[in-house]
């Protein structure tokens, strides 16, 4: 068996060479060494000796022979590239110039190119600099997020205690920190007033375990993460060069938040972030935590020991935990824990749509070159001539081949360097859409993207420009000269695939960008269970209150009368206002996806160790003007009223699902609860007074879910972060808007005046399915004019070929309408063929796009609509070559 790797080729080619520098090398050396025994012989020398002394002058011709040898193959070699480059030089000036000649195909093939070659970089660029880029932590791949999983199956959060134990007892990591799993957004003043940003609180380790540094100042000391130590705290680049004006020395740089004067002590670069939008982060420390193994409040972080891969990770931790379940019982939750790298856990759900759009651009690639093929093989139809007289004087098929592979070559090179530019301008765009994609802000298209886009670019020259050339450099000569302009069976064929393929993969993805759409209609009409017209939001953190530890009852007692009294002064003035109906506060607004949730007990008693009596959901802090404000109807029972105050019953109302499931007989009116650990309030029986429809808290992409609302009143310091819903007077929404943030200004200067509709909340919980839907729309649009511009090449080019068989048909009677009738047959033939090759795909593809976007609906309807709007769209693009075909003159066309 032949060895795949040995130098065959190069060997012969040695073989046609050496041999002709041998010769050539031998000869020189002999009349060297003959005109030097002819001097000697002249001198009087026999011819023997005359020819010992000239070899003996001469030296080595052995070696004189090799090193000659050598110098002349260089050269030849030297010489024989620089023929080559000069070929190709000459190569490339005749492109520019043949390109320069014929403008509308160049701009047309331009234009293509731009489109498809940028929609392929725009989406190579988010997938390589949000998923497949390095993560700017020291050794990010030893990362790793530890998670409880629960009997269920699913992901949450870590106790405390469970922590401590982790850290102690694993041998797998080289270090552990915490952070807070509930992280949100809160108002920090500066000197340039106050704003809400993302603030969480995090471990004193955190950064080193991280492995960033601060790009200015340092992390939190010994001191700073004590109980009641010092308020210190991190912020963010981006909050140190837009709040704090970029000082280069953090001395003296203070904020205020949660209630108290923070030293800013360090500044995390801006593509370092953990939580990706954190702002502010806090020294968890400073605050102690006596919570119980059942309080999950903390997301774990830890760095991966030398030597210890994920799966022996898994196996210590898994025994970690089920030792705590045997140890603690029904206190611990868990006994198996989840750990995934970190990379894994920021991208989140946003890498399997990233990597479904990259494929959809690279279809939007494949139908721009297949536009770009369909273009040139009618060029080369129209450079019939030429090529045969290039052939006739002596270019090899090769050699033409090689000419025409420049041509398809170059314009693809200038179409990846215009879309470089495309993708660039896009990312720009793609940027401003909130997408919630992580790091997504600092995606840049770099030397790596431009290099890549490049070779994309030759590689589609070079294939899709390889079958017309071939097809060109084909000449017979003696056929050539009587071959007729209508084109051979064969051509037409080639033709009619690459419109058919161009018309399927438009289809394709005109169907996934429908289907998108018609998901985000359906979930932006599904009732959420209120109602967001006319409806305010705005969020608030009672200022100047520090927030006490839970479990010091004196403090707590007294701090949460001081939040109930400007709870109450704050909702007056805002129902005060001019143009507004009502207002009622919320500790968490809908849809903004998060839910607050714990464990509860459905009997008034200790009910630890017996999952009967155990129940789970959601809890909100509402006041009464709550559901009336946003018209949920009360199902049964009453809803909260002004009566239910701190010194009266704890009352509760729970929504359908909550009764459903607890209390199918529908008997959940009296029944009483127990809620937990959720304040020093939770050893209080609540009765639950009330059922009331279900809200989609979640966002209307989600089901609902059990939950339980507590009076605002009976539970005040749990709104210490809260929001207010402001329901404006009708037709007053926009004034309402004004009139409320120069409220807020002109009265309450250390809150944000940060005000949005409802309506704005309901549209931004679908953030990443608009993102998804917009990048969807516009390849499937581009696809589209694609697909139409290849339609509308063909056709126009057969016109012209047959404008002679036309002129006859209309001399012979042929009416203008059969004209349109001869053309609009041929278009049908395209757009069937290719309907149906893109329906068979869709349907295919529309199982995997399902697996993407949860929801996803492929009714038969999408498909119908997208091939009626390609039908339509392709006639209407065959519609001006057809009117020109029937204004031919019968006898200029039969003279042509």
């Amino acid at each position: 068996m032949t060895n795949p790797s040995s130098p065959h080729r190069s060997q012969r080619k040695r073989r046609l060479v050496q041999p002709a520098v041998n010769d050539d090398v031998r000869r020189e050396l002999d009349f060297h060494l003959a005109e030097r025994t002819d001097e000697l012989i002249d001198q009087g020398w026999s011819e023997a000796d005359a020819e010992a002394e000239a070899r003996r002058r001469f030296g080595d011709r052995q070696a004189i022979e090799q090193t000659c040898r050598t110098q002349e193959r260089r050269r030849r070699n030297t010489q024989r590239r620089s023929d080559m480059f000069d070929v190709l030089a000459q190569d490339l000036r005749f492109t520019l110039r043949q390109l320069i000649q014929r403008p509308a195909f160049t701009i047309a093939s331009l234009i293509t190119l731009t489109l498809g070659i940028g929609a392929v970089s725009t989406m190579y660029t988010l997938v390589q600099g949000v998923l497949l880029h390095e993560l700017p932590f020291r050794e990010s791949t030893r990362l790793v997020n530890l998670w409880e999983l629960s009997p269920t199956g699913n992901d949450i959060r870590v106790s405390k205690p469970n922590i401590n134990d982790w850290t102690e007892e694993s041998r797998s990591f080289q270090s552990i920190a915490f952070y807070s799993g509930w992280s949100g957004e809160e108002p920090v003043v500066t000197a340039n007033g106050a704003i809400n940003v993302e603030t969480i609180e995090v471990s004193r380790d955190f950064f080193q375990v991280l492995g960033v540094d601060p790009l200015v100042g340092r992390t939190f000391t010994a001191e700073e993460t004590q109980p009641g130590g010092t308020a210190a705290v991190l912020v963010s680049e981006q909050f140190w060069r837009d709040r704090l004006a970029a000082p280069p020395s953090l001395d003296g740089v203070e904020v205020r938040v949660r209630g108290e004067q923070a030293q800013v002590v360090g500044v995390i670069p801006t593509e370092s972030l953990l939580p990706i939008n954190t702002s502010v982060w806090h020294a968890a420390e400073r605050s102690s935590d006596p919570s119980g193994r059942s309080a999950h409040n903390w997301a774990v972080l830890a760095r991966l020991a030398d030597g210890v891969s994920l799966s022996q990770a898994r196996i210590e931790m898994n025994t970690i935990a089920a030792g705590i379940k045997a140890t603690h019982g029904d206190d611990a939750s868990s006994d198996a824990v989840t750990i995934r790298p970190i990379k894994e856990q920021l991208m989140g759900k946003s890498a399997k749509p990233l990597y479904f759009l990259f494929g959809a651009s690279a279809l939007v690639l494949l139908l721009a070159a297949t536009n770009l093929a369909t273009g040139l093989l009618a060029r080369a139809i129209d450079r019939r001539e030429e090529i045969t007289l290039r052939s006739a004087l002596g270019a090899g098929a090769g050699r033409l081949v090689r000419q025409l592979l420049t041509e398809s070559v170059v314009l693809t090179t200038l179409g990846g360097i215009l879309g470089s530019g495309f993708a660039f301008a896009a990312l720009q765009v793609l940027q401003t859409i909130d997408s919630r994609i992580p790091r997504l802000d600092n995606v840049r298209v770099d030397g790596g993207v431009l290099l890549v886009t490049l070779g994309i670019s030759a590689l589609t020259g070079l294939i899709f420009g390889l079958i017309p050339a071939l097809r060109a450099a084909k000449v017979d000569l003696r056929s050539a000269m009587s071959e007729s302009r209508a084109g051979d069976t064969g051509r037409q064929r080639l033709w009619a695939t690459m419109v058919a393929s161009e018309v399927a993969i438009a289809l394709v993805l005109l169907v996934g960008s429908l289907m998108l759409l018609s998901e985000l209609w359906t979930l932006l009409s599904r009732n959420t269970g209120f109602e967001v017209e006319e409806v305010i939001a705005l969020d608030i953190a009672v200022p100047n209150i520090l927030v006490p530890d839970d479990f010091d009852p004196g403090l707590y007692a007294q701090v949460e009368s001081r939040v109930a009294a400007f709870h109450d002064q704050f909702s007056q003035s805002l129902a005060a206002l001019p143009g507004i109906a009502a207002a009622a506060v919320t500790s968490e607004l809908p849809l903004r996806g998060t839910n607050t949730n714990g464990r509860i007990c459905l009997v008034p008693r200790d009910c630890d160790g017996d999952e009967e009596l155990q129940g789970y959901a959601g809890y909100r802090l509402v006041s009464p003007d709550f559901f009336g404000l946003l018209n949920v109807p009360i199902l049964a029972g009453r809803g909260l009223s002004d009566s239910d105050h701190a010194a009266a019953e704890f009352v509760a109302v729970v929504n359908r699902t909550f009764a459903e499931r607890y209390f199918p007989e529908g008997d959940a009116i009296g029944q009483q609860i127990l809620s937990g650990g959720m304040d020093l309030h939770g050893a209080k029986p609540t009765r639950i007074v009330g059922v009331v429809g279900n809200i989609l808290h979640r966002g209307v992409d989600e089901d609902p879910v059990r939950e339980v609302y507590y009076p605002a009143a009976q539970r005040a310091l749990r709104t210490r972060y809260s929001s207010y819903l402001v329901r404006a007077e009708p037709g007053a929404l926009d004034a309402a808007l004004n009139t409320i943030q120069d409220f807020i200004v002109r009265e309450h200067p250390q809150l944000p005046p940060e005000v949005v509709t409802l309506e704005a909340v309901r549209v931004e919980s679908l953030s990443e399915r608009r993102f998804a839907l917009f990048v969807l729309s516009a390849l499937a649009l581009v696809a589209l004019g694609l697909a139409l511009t290849g339609i509308w090449a063909v056709v126009t080019y057969r016109v012209t070929q047959r404008r002679r068989e036309i002129g006859v048909r209309i001399a012979l009677g042929l009416s203008r309408r059969g004209v349109f009738g001869l053309i609009f047959k041929d278009t049908a033939k395209l757009l069937i063929g290719g309907v149906l090759v893109g329906s068979a795909l869709a349907i295919s593809l529309t199982r995997t796009l399902r697996t993407q976007v949860d929801g996803l609906d492929g009714h038969p309807g999408v498909f119908l609509v997208s091939a009626l709007i390609l039908v339509i769209a392709g006639f209407a693009a065959s519609w001006l070559p057809a009117r020109r075909a029937s204004a031919t003159e019968p006898t200029i066309a039969m003279r042509s």
